[in-house]
């Protein structure tokens, strides 16, 4: 309407000033009706691009600018219960789905827009709790963000839009870097073998037994059915279990010392003898 007063064409669509007869008493064409023609032609033709597909079975088939707009006034004015109610509820469970936020709230402006003209208004808070509860789950950071913020004070819807818009600009910016970082890090990792980590390997909680040492061997830890005499008994100490040459006194000269005396001739008969029956 602000379109039409503007050129001076509101007069066609309200019925203020009807239209002139076609022609005059004596049959000739009334230049009157040729200029109020073209004008209702160019509105008319300016509604008709205006509205949606799903209107143009409301306006089919006339052939004025007023026929169009009261048929569209009474379907968007109509103050039934039933239609508010319809309207009320698609405003409060609309919902964003796959597409943008800004197609989202068009469509809640759409749906403000009938309810005013049916003299409906909602409040922009309303609205903003109405759009909040439609958006996605990539936007739940946002929301919890915007409702802790206007605990203690309010937000016009314009702000509100802002806000989610720069926030969708946001969410954009990172799904579209993250097919390069990993384009980048598999470029990186070409030609290596892929990474696994391991498992960690799970301690056992039973204690391992303590093995002696192999110049010390105890007797508790020979098998039962070991012999004595597979033991060997030390020259130095005298003890069972290990060799003269894995036992500690071997340097200990001072422990050497309170050792018997060796027979040396004897060791060199016994040595004659064996070296003889070898022979």
């Amino acid at each position: 309407m602000v379109f039409l007063k503007s050129h001076d064409l509101a007069d066609l669509v309200d019925g203020a000033v009807p239209p002139p007869s076609k022609t005059f008493s004596d049959g000739t064409t009334n230049p009157a009706y040729t200029v109020w023609l073209k004008k209702d032609t160019c509105v008319l033709s300016w509604l008709l691009a205006c509205i949606t597909e799903k209107l143009i079975s409301t306006v089919y088939g006339m052939q004025t600018s007023k026929q169009v707009w009261d048929a569209l006034h009474t379907r968007f004015s109509s103050p039934s219960r039933s239609r508010i109610a319809l309207l009320r509820r698609q405003l409060q469970t609309i919902m964003q789905g796959n597409r943008s936020c800004s197609e989202f709230m068009e469509e809640a402006k759409n749906l403000i827009d009938q309810l005013a003209a049916a003299g409906k208004t909602t409040d922009d808070q309303d609205l903003i709790s109405f759009l909040l509860g439609g958006l996605r789950p990539a936007f739940t950071s946002f929301i919890t963000t915007f409702n802790f913020a206007c605990r203690d004070k309010t937000l016009s819807f314009d702000d509100f839009q802002a806000e989610l818009l720069t926030f969708e600009t946001l969410i954009e910016a990172q799904h579209n870097s993250a097919p390069d970082q990993y384009y980048a890090f598999a470029a990186n990792q070409k030609g290596k073998a892929p990474f696994f980590p391991r498992k960690p390997k799970q301690q056992s909680t039973t204690p391992k037994p303590l093995l002696p040492h192999k110049g010390h061997q105890d007797s508790s830890t020979t098998r039962p059915n070991q012999q004595a005499y597979d033991r060997p008994t030390c020259q130095i100490c005298g003890k069972r279990g290990h060799v003269t040459l894995d036992c500690y006194h071997r340097f200990d000269f001072s422990f050497q010392g309170r050792l018997p005396p060796v027979d040396l001739a004897a060791m060199a008969v016994g040595a004659n003898n064996s070296y003889d029956q070898n022979v």
